[in-house]
């Protein structure tokens, strides 16, 4: 079923096209169908190799990774499955479905006979001598209010503020922006070998998000 996949992507990339004129013709000249079908033998695929006849399995992949495997679809001249896969290949989780094992048969267990109840000294005539009541616990300790000590935990006020790791949308903004700015798609493409070590800014680590900006806007000075 590929109904929920091509509202996604159907979603995704309308979006997109809204926000990038050159892609809107490039959306508008090619069948949904066509691309959703790709990503969706690429997943298929993609589980496949994961289980190698041990099970079934499903694969599935966040929405910005779908829809951007759908951008590269309609980018690529000629898109192939593999070039797909190579796109969901290192984001998507794998869901094992093993087949499951048949009950073992064992034999019935038989109901364990209660134990004896145990005479206590009251049942048996004898009376226990009066328990010595115990020694009053020691009072608790009284905290000290908070001292100067506590405030040392704190961060000094000049301490620098945590980096925020930018997001896929402002990793496509940043690239539109600098599309604008005559910067090619082959470009751009360069730079991400070069610099990282990947084919599209989806497969770039989240870690390196913001270096990659950075490149990117390099590319227009």
């Amino acid at each position: 079923m590929t109904g929920g996949l091509s509202d996604l992507i159907k979603q995704g990339l309308e979006k997109h096209a809204k926000e990038d004129a050159a892609f809107s013709a490039k959306y508008k000249s090619a069948k949904l169908e066509d691309c959703v079908s790709a990503i969706y033998t690429a997943l298929e695929s993609i589980a496949r190799d994961a289980v190698k006849g041990s099970g079934g399995a499903a694969a599935c992949g966040s929405d910005d990774l779908l829809v951007s495997a759908a951008i590269h679809w309609y980018d690529e001249d000629a898109p192939t499955t593999d070039s797909i896969k190579e796109i969901l290949k290192g984001g998507v989780e794998v869901i094992k479905q093993n087949k499951p094992s048949a009950p073992s048969k064992t034999k019935a267990e038989k109901p364990k006979a209660k134990p004896a109840a145990k005479k206590t000294p009251a049942k048996m005539g004898i009376v226990k001598p009066a328990a010595k009541p115990l020694p009053k616990p020691a009072p608790a300790p009284v905290e000290a209010p908070a001292s100067q000590a506590d405030d040392d935990d704190l961060p000094p006020d000049d301490a620098p503020a945590p980096v925020k790791t930018p997001t896929m949308e402002e990793v496509r903004k940043t690239i539109r922006e600098v599309r604008e700015q005559n910067v090619t798609a082959g470009d751009i493409q360069k730079m991400l070998k070069d610099k990282f070590g990947v084919a599209t800014s989806a497969e770039c680590p989240a870690e390196k998000r913001t270096e990659l900006i950075k490149e990117l806007k390099k590319l227009v000075a």
